[in-house]
């Protein structure tokens, strides 16, 4: 089956659709030692639906996409289907009109909620500061009345430089044993020195039973 959604370049987002950052390097703009574009498309099944509300199926896929008209910066498009006839439910861009966004990774937990993994920074102009990685959650709290929608994203591994080759590899999973929790590996680069983090995130609603298996 074949799905229309809107035009758009997929992967490396290459000169002149550049985002550089500190030192003038851009992190979008170097090929890795393979294609990245398997590297930029990622999906997770989520789910929503209660006692009053008939309950939805669906494929969230986020990939990304050079800046266009509409979007000035390199951005994330998310195109959500229903299952399992893959009906276009909606779109959800991630997007920034000064700053960039790119390199997805998301996830679903045992509520269909989706957690995200993601680069900022930047600009086309040098200027948005250094790439760093921030992560997300999308469910029926958040996200309106737009599935797959995420509205705010927060600050996971903080950088001060930019560097030329950058993230494929981050990742978002959900947290054992608490799977309502999600965690994500992400990286920046402080005065020279890349460095990992790891970042746990979910709704405050979670939190004791977070507490509670943790301490297990």
């Amino acid at each position: 089956m074949v799905i229309g959604v809107g035009t758009s370049v997929f992967s490396n987002p290459k000169s002149p659709a550049v985002c550089k950052g500190s030192g003038g390097n851009n992190w979008l703009g170097d090929w890795l030692e393979t294609s990245p574009d398997g590297f930029s498309v990622r999906s997770a099944v989520g789910y929503d639906g209660s006692a009053s509300n008939p309950s939805t199926l669906y494929l969230a896929t986020y990939y990304a996409v050079k800046p266009n008209p509409n979007r000035p910066q390199a951005y994330v498009a998310g195109t959500i289907v229903k299952l399992p006839d893959m009906t276009l439910l909606n779109t959800a861009d991630i997007f920034n009109s000064t700053t960039c966004f790119s390199y997805p990774d998301v996830t679903a937990n045992s509520r269909g909620d989706l957690g995200l993994a993601i680069g900022f920074g930047s600009s086309s102009n040098g200027s948005g500061g250094p790439a760093q990685s921030f992560v997300g959650i999308s469910d029926d709290y958040s996200r309106g009345t737009t599935r797959g929608f995420f509205g705010t994203v927060f600050l996971c591994a903080p950088a001060t430089e930019n560097p030329t080759r950058w993230g494929d590899y981050l990742t978002a999973r959900v947290q054992e044993p608490v799977d309502v929790a999600f965690t994500a590996a992400t990286f920046g680069v402080e005065s020279g020195a890349g460095k990992v983090h790891v970042c746990e995130f979910m709704r405050k609603r979670y939190q004791q039973a977070y507490t509670d298996r943790a301490t297990k």
